[in-house]
This record gives C-alpha cells, sequence and structure tokens, in this order.
C-alpha cells in the first residue's frame, strides 16, 4: 500500500514524501501545497502502473552521454553531431537534476530563456528536437513514465528567419567569368553545382559511372558524403536522377578520366581557389544550391520537376525559393515604378528649362500687341 503525505517546512515551502508499505521510496520539495499534492498523485499513479520511482533518480547530466552514444548506432552521423551541438545548451542547473525532475515548466522556460538571448527559432525547434529525443530514451529504459517535452511550443524568435541569398543569373554568370581567371577548375566545378543543385555532402562523392550518357545526359544522385562522415544515403533517401545541361557538359566529360568528378572534394578547398571570402558576396557556398533552384523555378522549371530535382522530400520546403522570387519580383516593380517616376519629373523639367511659349491674342504676341 502506497502513500503521499504533504507537510509544510519551516521554509514556508511543502515536502511531499512517497512511502510504499512502510518503506520511503521519494519525495519532492514544492513552492505550493497544491503543487505538492498534484505531484504525490502523479507518482501514486506511476506506482499503481508498476513503475519504479526510484529509477528516475539519476542524474540528467549522467545519461545525457550514454544517450549520445546510443544514437552513434541509431541515427545519421551529421545528426549526432547537430544532438551534440545542442547539448551544449543544456545549463548546468537541469543537468544537476534528476532525470524525473525535469517538469514542462523548466522546458518553457529555458526554451524562453534562448529566445530571449536571440537565437533563431529554426535553432530552438532544433533544441527542443533534441531534448524530446533524450527524455525519449529516458521514458524507453524506463527512467520515467512520461516525455515532459511533448507538447512544449516553440516560443517566437527576437531574432528573423534567414533568407536565401542567391545570385541572379547576370551575377552568377558575372562570378563564373571571374573565378575562371582565378582556378579554371573549381571555377567549373561551381557551374556544375548551379546547374544540378547538388549538396555539398553529394557532389563530392559523384563518380564517373554516376553520370549516365545517352540522349539526356544526367547525373544520378544515390549517395553522400558529409565532411569528416561515413558513406549514407541522400537526404531524402531516394536516388534521384539530374538533367545535365549542354553548356556543363563539356566539363563533366573532361572529368571523366578521374576517381571523382570534383576536382577538389571540399568547401574549404574551392573556396581558398576562387577567393571565396572576397568575391562572393558575402554568399556562403551553399548559396549556390539556393541558386540552381531559384533559377530552376524562375525560368519557367514547374515546382513538381524542382523538387524531384532538388531532392526536397515534400513542396512545402520549396516555399522558401517562391517566397524569394515574390521579393525579388517586388523589387523590379518597385524599380520600374520609380524608374517611370523619374522619367516623368525628368520631363516636366525639361518644359521648365525650355520656357513657356508666347501667348497669342487675335493673331499678335502680347508683345507685339503693346508694341502697336
Amino acid at each position: 500500500m502506497a502513500s503521499a503525505i504533504t507537510h509544510k517546512l519551516p521554509s514556508g515551502r511543502w515536502n511531499t514524501r512517497i512511502r510504499q508499505h512502510s518503506v520511503h521510496v521519494v519525495s519532492r520539495v514544492t513552492d505550493t501545497k497544491t503543487e505538492g499534492q498534484a505531484w504525490g498523485r502523479d507518482q501514486l499513479a506511476k506506482l499503481s502502473g508498476g513503475h519504479d520511482l526510484k529509477a528516475g533518480r539519476v542524474l540528467v547530466g549522467d545519461q545525457l552521454p550514454k544517450w549520445v552514444e546510443h544514437r552513434t548506432a541509431t541515427v545519421a552521423f551529421k545528426t549526432v553531431q547537430a544532438d551534440r551541438n545542442s547539448l551544449a545548451w543544456v545549463p548546468k542547473s537541469m543537468r544537476r537534476l534528476q532525470v524525473d525532475q525535469v517538469t514542462k515548466g523548466q522546458v518553457s522556460d529555458l526554451l524562453a530563456t534562448l529566445a530571449r538571448k536571440g537565437y533563431a527559432r529554426s535553432s530552438l525547434t532544433r533544441f527542443r528536437a533534441t531534448l524530446r529525443a533524450f527524455v525519449g530514451w529516458c521514458v524507453t529504459h524506463g527512467l520515467i513514465r512520461d516525455n515532459p517535452v511533448v507538447g512544449v511550443a516553440v516560443p517566437k524568435s527576437a531574432t528573423p528567419a534567414k533568407e536565401i541569398n542567391p545570385f541572379t543569373r547576370t551575377e552568377i554568370e558575372e562570378r563564373i567569368a571571374h573565378w575562371r581567371a582565378l582556378n579554371e577548375d573549381a571555377a567549373g566545378l561551381v557551374e556544375f553545382i548551379v546547374a544540378t543543385g547538388l549538396r555539398g555532402e553529394e557532389w563530392r562523392i559523384l563518380t564517373p559511372a554516376d553520370i549516365q550518357w545517352g540522349d539526356h545526359p544526367a547525373v544520378i544522385v544515390s549517395r553522400a558524403q558529409p565532411e569528416g562522415a561515413p558513406m549514407k544515403g541522400t537526404k531524402s533517401g531516394k536516388t534521384r536522377r539530374v538533367p545535365l545541361p549542354d553548356h556543363v557538359i563539356p566539363w563533366v566529360k573532361s572529368r571523366m578520366g578521374y576517381k571523382w568528378i570534383a576536382p577538389y572534394r571540399t568547401v574549404a578547398t574551392v573556396s581558398r581557389k576562387l577567393d571565396w571570402a572576397n568575391t562572393a558576396g558575402g554568399r556562403t557556398f551553399h548559396e549556390l544550391r539556393h541558386t540552381a533552384i531559384t533559377l530552376w523555378l524562375s525560368e519557367g522549371i514547374d515546382m513538381p520537376t524542382a523538387k524531384s530535382w532538388s531532392g526536397h522530400r515534400d513542396l512545402s520546403t520549396l516555399s522558401r525559393y517562391t517566397n524569394w522570387l515574390g521579393i525579388a519580383a517586388d523589387a523590379a516593380a518597385v524599380a520600374l515604378l520609380n524608374k517611370t517616376r523619374a522619367d516623368r519629373l525628368a520631363q516636366e523639367a525639361e518644359k521648365v528649362e525650355s520656357g513657356p511659349n508666347d501667348e497669342v491674342h487675335n493673331g499678335y504676341t502680347i508683345e507685339e500687341k503693346e508694341d502697336a
């Protein structure tokens, strides 16, 4: 028989103790009696369901390394890296808590604190996913019964979401022409990426066997390899076929005698060859992929085809590109309005400078009439 007893401490807080068969099992100090009684009822419910309340008395900080080790065997390498980075945000105060002491309120307060520090909402969403996976692992291993992260909303961040910043067709052609003078091979790789929209982890592992020739040459994307990580499947988990435009075929053919299609297999090397920091207008190397997809859409490729070529899982992911195209269209329209207004003001200024025509009354100008 289990019982929950709540009594007031000299400090004014409340201590709730759970006893089973006259043996102390677990206790917790709360700010209010109501909170303590609610916790006691929850613990009794867990006991009635056969849950071991003492299992959750292990520390969060002690369990995190065990969870990361488990993740290395169950998820992708990049996901483990992202999890490790996210765990740096878990404060010492939470690491010192017992696993069964973590509440929804604490998780919500932690997310709110990070939002006030200016972290983007996408980063907060990633962090919440990491926490949810960790606590879910604790549930699976019987340390706790429920996952307090589930249902906690990600707060809005004061930092706006980072928008894409692709090159326009004119800009990228001018850049490639400049880069050819710096390094022909690296410039050819850039042109290939802009034509195919491949991710860095995809183009770096392409071999001549991945090029499909015939009437409609294409690149077959079936695997990926992040830098410093083992080879894996594509991000979508599917193989895709991306056609090769005519203007990049000569460069691709020139690479058929090599082990790899890419002459340089790291972004850092290509960036160094092209003096990227000083010649790319502040853009990241990944903007080449954004440029490819934006150019496809702006030049008439329909969204399902662009989704297929880019390897996105669903059409909604392409909304960021269509949003950018809308912004670009707005900018072009405003530029046209500004030009129209400037032309009209220039015409009016010319009329003022040329002076008014002499006014005529009954066949005489005013000046002639006065002389008469």
